[in-house]
């Protein structure tokens, strides 16, 4: 217990502190002459993409979920993934809104619950390769710039083999557990999530057809914030190329992703802002662009609340009596 309220302690310090920098960093006068450069179709175009977008990571989810049941509808992934974006923005800690669409997803199934929750887990994971391969085909192309050796790409590519590697290879670390569990050396439950684990597992061999399609969905997922991110730039009269900003997005994204702050903020600003001048981004037009991404994050935050409200349950309730009448 003690070892958990150190680890919270440390990151609302460091969430504090990179907070407490990003804010001295603001100059007022600036920041009101370069917002105003945004227009407010922006904020509806971007809030229309940011739902698309998330019914895309419902689509996602649904092909990497092996109870092919039917438990979940195509309305409650949507609705669902939207309630995580939400609580991504609200809840401490970067995977804040999993747990949250973790506990609705428990509560909605009836039978299944493991298989449910681990498809969760596959499609962030199917997120992150996705994240990566952005990110090192950006690296490419910004190496130059970056005065990066063709060593160091070398490095970087072996290192992806290798975690590819481990993940074909977890079958391993499940015969082992269930091979201590024969010998009943570990606790049922234990056992219990190494045959779901097994089977979805199974699930995903039998049907790779289905998660590469997820990765080929994942791949706009995620190259459409980027476009959007330059659209921004260029609205705000930023000359950096495109290349350069998917990289930098790509490596601030893995970066705040990391469980050193909550939910990643202001680590997440700082690394923009170091990144970013590398190709030449004053620290006034960097703190621009987080200030009108925390625009849109609010008015989709204010959006999304509609959703924690269940309309296909309030519809059903509504058209069963009609219809019986």
């Amino acid at each position: 217990m003690k070892r958990k309220q150190i680890n919270k302690a440390l990151k609302v310090l460091v969430t504090a502190v990179t907070l407490f920098l990003v804010i001295r960093m603001i100059d007022p006068v600036h920041l009101r002459q370069n917002i105003v450069l945004v227009p407010w179709w922006f904020y509806v175009v971007a809030i229309s993409l940011t739902f698309f977008r998330t019914w895309m990571l419902s689509v996602r989810w649904r092909l990497l979920n092996s109870d092919l049941s039917g438990q979940i509808s195509g309305w409650q992934y949507f609705r669902f993934s939207v309630i995580a974006r939400l609580y991504d923005f609200i809840m401490p800690g970067a995977l804040g809104g999993d747990i949250i669409k973790g506990g609705y997803v428990w509560h909605h199934v009836k039978e299944k619950k493991g298989e449910n929750i681990i498809s969760m887990l596959v499609d962030r994971l199917v997120g992150l390769v996705s994240m990566l391969s952005i990110g090192f085909i950006a690296l490419l192309f910004a190496r130059e710039r970056l005065n990066i050796d063709t060593v160091s790409i070398v490095a970087v590519t072996a290192a992806l083999v290798v975690v590819i590697f481990l993940l074909e290879r977890k079958d391993f670390f499940l015969k082992e557990i269930k091979s201590i569990k024969r010998q009943g050396r570990i606790p049922a439950f234990i056992g219990k999530t190494a045959d779901t684990l097994e089977t979805s597992l199974s699930f995903y061999r039998k049907n790779r057809r289905r998660v590469f399609l997820a990765f080929c969905i994942a791949l706009p997922v995620n190259i459409i914030p980027f476009l959007f991110y330059f659209l921004k730039v260029f609205l705000l009269q930023i000359d950096i190329s495109l290349i350069h900003v998917v990289f930098v997005l790509a490596i601030a994204s893995l970066i705040s992703a990391l469980p050193i702050s909550l939910g990643g903020h202001g680590v997440r600003e700082l690394s923009l802002v170091y990144l970013f001048g590398l190709f030449g981004v004053t620290t006034d037009q960097v703190i621009t662009l987080v200030a009108v991404s925390y625009l849109q994050k609010i008015i989709f935050a204010a959006t999304a609340l509609l959703f924690l409200v269940d309309m296909e349950k309030i519809i059903r309730k509504f058209v069963k009596p009609i219809s019986t009448s």
